[in-house]
């Protein structure tokens, strides 16, 4: 898919999949998805704060708990 993305929004695809592969539980893969956006964009801040989680040793499944109720 991303292949025949342009680059100026290869980062952006690039970003999304790593959130959802994380989610997913496929946390190689979403580090490999982060990176590869990294390189194409070292700028973007999407993929720094993926970068970051990853490096933090999150999963994307830490930000959808279930056991907090929602507020009002």
């Amino acid at each position: 898919m991303c292949r025949a993305t342009p680059a100026s929004q290869a980062a952006d695809i690039l970003a999304v999949t790593a959130i959802m592969d994380g989610y997913g539980g496929n946390n190689a893969r979403s580090r490999i998805a982060a990176d590869t956006a990294h390189v194409i964009d070292p700028g973007h801040r999407l993929t720094a704060l993926v970068l970051a989680a990853c490096n933090l040793g999150a999963n994307s499944r830490d930000m959808y708990r279930q056991d907090t109720p929602a507020s009002a």
